[in-house]
């Protein structure tokens, strides 16, 4: 109706048309290509973009179109010479995450080095962490896939994700490829604790999971969760509990007496520790001789 009262009638907006044909620019007809799943058609057309802006847009349409087709036309679009910006980068590769096709997010990956212009050493990892929170099965693949440098230059959060996912796969993955704990290790902690997860926790602490001596916060979340294991795991690694005491009062850290009563337990394993007599040599029927 609205064409029809701009033309007078329909037959006055076909002449109209039919006198002013329309005329598709390549990088559109390239852009129709991938949604029709034309791949000889866009293979032709691919290599006529030169412009960057056409070329970001028609990275993010086959890196974003399902199937093998587009798979093949996100490889084509690999092999051009000129680089992209970091930003298209990164949301052709959020596009292809949302196909669920790890192959073709892999090969990308591969690629950001030769392909980005001076790539951020965290953008795999933001690839990494958005790939985690859309698809985890996908995500917990790429991060075990993933080279050291890129899991340890992802986002932190990332790591909290899979603390609050309760994901030990992903966790222990993650930390032994270098993305630890910025600072204290409890935000890692205190998901795990408070989801009835500490067993992971202690199973990363004594595997994998590097700690302060320092790392009060860790200790005093523990304390707080009545994690008792995970307390105990914390001062096998080091921390050190004359320090936590002395920071708990600095603090005015108030605890309740659950907490109070395994603080008072791991004093006394302490004191035991610490008291158990050195064995300089050889032992013969419980005799050091």
């Amino acid at each position: 109706p609205i064409l029809r009262r701009m033309a007078g009638s329909i037959t006055a907006y076909m002449d109209e048309v039919g006198a002013r044909p329309l005329r598709i620019s390549t990088a559109d007809r390239a852009l129709l290509a991938v949604r029709d799943g034309e791949l000889y058609a866009f293979s032709s057309l691919a290599v006529q973009i030169t412009k960057p802006e056409e070329r970001g847009s028609l990275l993010a349409a086959a890196a974003g179109r399902p199937g093998p087709v587009g798979r093949r036309m996100a490889k084509l679009m690999l092999g051009t010479k000129s680089p992209y910006p970091e930003d298209v980068w990164l949301d052709a590769c959020k596009r292809a995450v949302d196909t669920g096709d790890l192959q073709r997010v892999q090969m990308m990956l591969d690629r950001t080095l030769d392909k980005v212009t001076d790539p951020s050493p965290a953008l795999p990892g933001e690839v990494l962490r958005y790939a985690y929170l859309q698809n985890p099965s996908m995500g917990r693949e790429l991060i075990r896939w993933a080279p050291p440098d890129q899991a340890a230059a992802a986002p932190i959060g990332l790591l909290y994700d899979a603390a609050r996912a309760c994901d030990l796969h992903a966790l222990t993955n993650l930390i032994r490829k270098g993305l630890q704990p910025q600072g204290s290790a409890a935000p890692a902690l205190r998901p795990l604790i408070a989801r009835g997860s500490e067993w992971m926790a202690v199973e990363l602490l004594r595997s994998v999971l590097q700690v302060r001596q320092d790392d009060y916060e860790a200790l005093d979340a523990c304390l707080r969760e009545h994690a008792s294991s995970a307390a105990e795991a914390l001062l096998e690694n080091g921390v050190e509990l004359d320090g936590y005491l002395a920071w708990a009062a600095k603090q005015n850290v108030l605890l309740d007496t659950q907490a109070r009563e395994i603080l008072d337990r791991l004093a006394e394993q302490q004191v035991q520790v610490n008291s158990a007599p050195e064995q300089n040599g050889p032992v013969l029927g419980g005799m050091s001789l």
